[in-house]
């Protein structure tokens, strides 16, 4: 028997109008080893004739099948018996598919080994030349898992069977066919039996079906084939009571008949046929009883918000109501719709009239309670004694714990310390099960939830206080209080106020470094951009520790990295990371178009790659929400359980874009790629202090060029760029710091010099003031709206003697 990677089954009754374009979409796809099955179902038309003219032009792939008048699931069912492909997929006759559908599908089966493969779809008028929607797979299912691992692919997937690819080889061993005693929604039926039996299901993200949208006239449409849902769902319920997993569903299944139901129910009023909705009616709710206790309760609320949908969806559970509704004359249901929608209107006007009142008293509420927070610090402050032995650690607001953080944490607990560490609510789990990995869990970490009353008593008497990004504005650091802040990494962005426009956005970065007692710096490259960047020339009163970065560390740690690919079975594998930076700006994020940009990308990447290549992917923590890579063989998302940097030292390369982690992961010696394929866009919005074209790594735009660049070695120079970008890194930095703040061991380098007035980084601290030997006058301005009071000391600055003095101007608001 010949065989192919690919059967498309098609039905076909009366189908002579649309079912060319039907076929011919099919002939014109991209995956060669592909067979046609179009089963016609008894027609009385040309559909016949048709099919019997493509199976004699194109008889290597194309099969015509005939049969007397039996319905969609006996012709499906005749195309499976005969089918011979590897997968099985079905169109139906007035639909078409995207000419690379069944390429994509069946790469994605076989690269994941996936017994079920579903894609995005276009809702299309036939009378239209444009979709109408586009519908893709959910982001937040989790794909490459099973029903059991995850009940909610029973239900989420949709209930189409024309969207999917399905293993032929599960269909024969389990004898898995369509009921030929239902003609409607016999899909689901189908779906939930075959799903019990695959391993796994995958989706691709793309929109690859076009689906032609039926008549809003269900049951003109359908007729008395409306009365199949209520039995389509017992037979559904029957199957896994019998599995003896019913149990283990219930809750998927009351969703799958509730919207079933109230799918039908939303339309009657479009409908004619009163006795038959209600004879549907009557029937569901003997479904529902059997099934689902507490039902009517469930049913009324089902998808509602608010008390009023509540109140006006009685009639979704009780007889009396629901026939009364029924048997209202169509434009009366129209109208009684309107006004539901309407009571739902002023009820959400007087709910937002409420929450406004609410939002009155809970702004009341919230400035007593910053009040009673900045009380209880501004309290401990004063009078509770500073903790000597006390280590305040901070990572990304206590979202996230890597890096330098990570490292400091570690050699704090190394050096007997008390470590609070700053978590928020939905990361403290994902940071223990990290620190779990490095055996730190239960090794006396405390974990301070951000913001909380806890948070503000350590900030007040931690002796140690280490941050890489921002303490809230109430922040006030004592005299005896040692920070060190180590935001954010040799830029190449631009930052602070060079970035065109954003000069008032750098308070709260501008305000921390001037706290800080020691900014962390692993060149003087970075401290010339940063200083001048945020503006702390002249004014920053504490010292520039370059001792290299913590982070860095463990690029120049080989054994670690033998030991972590040994670990992971890595050791045969080329492993690529990719850690692209985030696109917009902080008030202005585009990740969701980060995400259509980069899929795109993924599919051919992922293809291209061979077997003993990974590519790892991390997005940035801002853009790290809908990605999902499970669709995908040679591409994996960045395992959580390792600290980033410690995982990063196993890449053979990396690829990243215009994110800053290229400066510190040239330590390791390995290659670099640049891969920027929205080049001219990205810096229509965005400067840079280097132009990407003076950084020695090979720079791609394109999948091909990207995987051409990986399968070839390093050929650039790039130790001029070591030289100037990772100066003073080395695998101790972290040790050497925390010597130094807490037990007083001399750093190899440290500077107190302000970034125009030295760059001799000798061990030796210099005397010279940070002010440059001038007075600092500091003008305190309430705003710079535009004013004639305003445009008068605008032209009284441009008078003032800088020579002798320092001039600083604080916009209050």
């Amino acid at each position: 028997m010949n065989s192919y990677d690919v059967s498309v089954i098609v039905p076909a009754y009366n189908a002579e109008r649309c079912l060319d374009k039907c076929i011919v979409s099919l002939l014109l796809q991209t995956l060669k080893s592909i067979e046609i099955i179009v089963v016609d179902d008894g027609s009385s038309d040309r559909t016949a004739e048709i099919i019997d003219g493509y199976a004699n032009r194109f008889p290597e792939k194309f099969v015509a099948i005939h049969q007397k008048n039996k319905g969609a699931s006996a012709a499906r069912n005749n195309g499976i018996q005969n089918a011979r492909g590897t997968y099985i997929g079905f169109v139906d006759a007035d639909d078409w598919i995207d000419k690379d559908m069944m390429r994509q599908m069946y790469k994605d089966a076989v690269e994941n080994e996936s017994d079920l493969v579903f894609c995005g779809r276009y809702d299309v008028y036939m009378t239209e030349s444009k979709p109408r929607y586009v519908r893709r797979p959910p982001n937040n299912l989790p794909y490459g898992t099973d029903i059991f691992q995850s009940p909610s692919l029973l239900s989420d997937t949709t209930q189409f069977i024309w969207d999917k690819l399905f293993r032929r080889s599960i269909l024969m061993e389990h004898q898995i066919l369509f009921s030929e005693s239902f003609r409607f929604t016999e899909d689901v039926l189908f779906l939930c039996v075959y799903k019990f039996y695959c391993k796994k299901i995958t989706a691709i993200s793309n929109p690859l079906y076009y689906y032609c949208i039926p008549d809003r006239n269900i049951t003109l449409k359908y007729g008395d084939k409306i009365l199949d849902v209520p039995h389509v769902m017992e037979a559904v319920f029957a199957f896994f009571t019998e599995q003896g997993y019913y149990d283990h569903f219930s809750d998927v299944f009351f969703d799958i008949i509730a919207r079933r139901f109230l799918l039908r129910v939303n339309k009657y009023a479009y409908m004619d046929e009163k006795k038959l909705q209600y004879q549907f009616c009557t029937e569901m709710y003997a479904v529902f009883e059997k099934y689902f206790p507490h039902w009517k309760k469930r049913l009324r609320v089902y998808r509602t918000n608010t008390l009023g949908e509540r109140i006006g969806n009685l009639y979704r559970s009780n007889r009396l109501f629901m026939k009364m509704y029924i048997y209202m004359p169509n434009a009366i249901q129209l109208q009684y719709k309107r006004v539901i929608n309407l009571k739902k209107r002023i009820m959400n006007k007087i709910k937002n009239k409420i929450n406004s009142k609410k939002n009155v008293v809970l702004s009341y509420k919230h400035r007593i309670d910053e009040i009673c927070i900045s009380s209880r610090y501004y309290h401990h402050l004063r009078s509770t004694p500073l903790k000597e032995k006390l280590v305040m650690i901070e990572s990304k607001g206590g979202k996230d714990l890597a890096g330098n953080m990570f490292r400091i944490l570690e050699q704090m607990l190394l050096m007997k310390m008390n470590v609070a560490l700053v978590v928020q609510d939905d990361s403290k789990e994902k940071i223990r099960a990290m620190l779990s990995t490095y055996n730190l869990a239960s090794s006396g970490i405390r974990y301070i939830k951000h913001d909380s009353k806890a948070y503000y008593k350590t900030l007040a008497t931690a002796k140690y206080l280490f941050n890489d990004s921002a303490y809230p504005a109430r922040f006030t650091k004592r005299d005896d209080q040692i920070y060190t802040n180590t935001w954010h990494g040799t830029p190449l962005k631009l930052m602070g106020r060079d970035v065109p426009g954003r000069v008032y956005a750098i308070g709260g970065v501008q305000r921390n470094f001037l706290l800080a007692d020691y900014l962390v710096y692993p060149n003087d490259y970075m401290m010339e951009k940063m200083t001048d960047a945020y503006m702390l020339t002249h004014v920053f009163q504490g010292e520039y520790l370059m001792e290299g970065y913590p982070r860095n560390g463990i690029f120049f740690n080989d054994k670690r990295r033998t030991e972590l690919k040994t670990e992971l079975g890595l050791t045969d594998k080329k492993v690529y990371v990719y850690m692209p930076t985030w696109r917009g700006l902080m008030t202005d994020k585009q990740n969701t178009q980060q995400w259509d940009d980069t899929s795109k990308y993924f599919d051919k990447i992922d293809q291209l790659l061979t077997d003993d290549q990974i590519l790892y992917v991390k997005m940035h923590l801002y853009a790290s929400a809908g990605f999902n890579l499970h669709v995908y063989r040679h591409i994996k998302p960045f395992p959580t359980e390792y600290e980033t940097y410690d995982f990063l030292n196993l890449a053979d390369c990396l690829i990243t874009d215009y994110s800053s982690v290229f400066y510190d992961f040239a330590n390791s010696g390995r290659k670099i790629i640049l891969f920027v394929y929205d080049e001219d866009s990205y810096f229509d919005e965005r400067g840079v202090y280097m132009q990407l074209n003076d950084l020695p790594f090979p720079k791609v735009k394109t999948a091909k060029d990207l995987v051409a660049e990986l399968n070839a070695p390093k050929n650039y120079d790039d130790t001029a760029f070591l030289k100037r970008c990772c100066t003073y890194d080395n695998i101790n930095a972290a040790e050497r710091i925390c010597n130094f703040l807490v037990n007083g061991e001399e750093p190899a380098r440290i500077n107190r010099f302000s970034a125009d007035e030295s760059t001799d980084n000798s061990s030796a601290i210099s005397t010279v003031p940070a002010s440059n030997m001038k007075e600092n006058v500091l003008i305190y301005v309430n705003t710079l709206k535009n004013s004639a009071r305003i445009q008068a000391f605008l032209e009284a600055l441009e008078t003032l003697d800088t020579s002798k003095r320092n001039y600083y101007i604080c916009v209050i608001g």
